[in-house]
């Protein structure tokens, strides 16, 4: 049986030891504790996001061997977009094996199409299939603002010798805009797109217009019953 003192020095011991153990727990969960991971990181939740969804994509021959490989996204979010993220284009053959691939860079404004566009890439086939892979996360980010009113209108389009488009874009916007894309698409009366191309308008003030045009190396087979525009700017660079 124990001592009155032996039960006493066994009470100074524990409650000693159960002291230094409550510090240390306290400076561990201060100091140490691993934070659980952010479910919303930026303040969006997984479940707000709805995939980019793609509408078609297409290689169009462009000459010997060359070929302009374009990809039609939208994007069906209200408020989430991307301001800049890379992709891979994958271009396969009848045997699915890959003939060759393309990286590149984009954005995604939200409520908007997205254009991915890769000009004179050479194939030694044409692809019978074609698939984008996105090598990084995504990071979506929350943008509400107007979405800016850029008007283009065709001019005019001559087949021979080369075929030449022109084009006017007009910024009916409140704010002046740089960096404007304007890629356009060729279609057959059947809405068939057989060749497309792309350009730019370094800037734009508020009501200004500016003529703009494309060529290619070689006539046409047929000339274009439709000509679709779709000028595109950064809107992230906006906010």
């Amino acid at each position: 049986m124990l001592s009155w003192r032996r039960k006493r020095q066994i009470q100074y011991i524990l409650g000693f030891l159960a002291f230094w153990l409550v510090v240390f727990g306290l400076v561990y969960v201060v100091f140490f504790w691993p934070e659980k991971e952010d479910p919303c990181p930026g303040g969006i939740c997984p479940w707000e996001i709805r995939p980019l969804d793609m509408i078609w994509a297409k290689a169009l021959p462009v000459r010997d061997g060359l070929y302009s490989v374009v990809v039609f996204y939208e994007n069906r979010n209200e408020d989430l977009g991307l301001p800049f993220f890379r992709y891979n284009i994958r271009l396969l053959d009848d045997n699915l094996e890959e003939i060759t691939s393309v990286l590149g860079e984009a954005y995604a404004n939200p409520r908007d199409v997205v254009i991915l566009f890769e000009d004179r890439v050479s194939l030694t086939q044409e692809p019978t299939q074609i698939l984008v892979d996105f090598p990084e996360e995504l990071r979506w980010q929350r943008l509400n603002i107007e979405m800016p009113i850029i008007r283009s209108q065709r001019i005019g389009f001559a087949n021979e010798p080369n075929p030449v488009l022109t084009g006017r874009a007009i910024n009916e916007f409140i704010f002046g805009l740089n960096n404007i894309r304007i890629p356009v698409f060729l279609a057959d009366e059947k809405r068939e797109i057989f060749a497309t191309s792309q350009t730019f308008v370094d800037n734009l003030a508020r009501g200004e217009s500016k003529e703009f045009f494309y060529t290619w190396p070689e006539p046409f087979d047929q000339e274009p019953v439709f000509i679709d525009f779709y000028p595109r700017i950064n809107m992230f660079e906006l906010n």
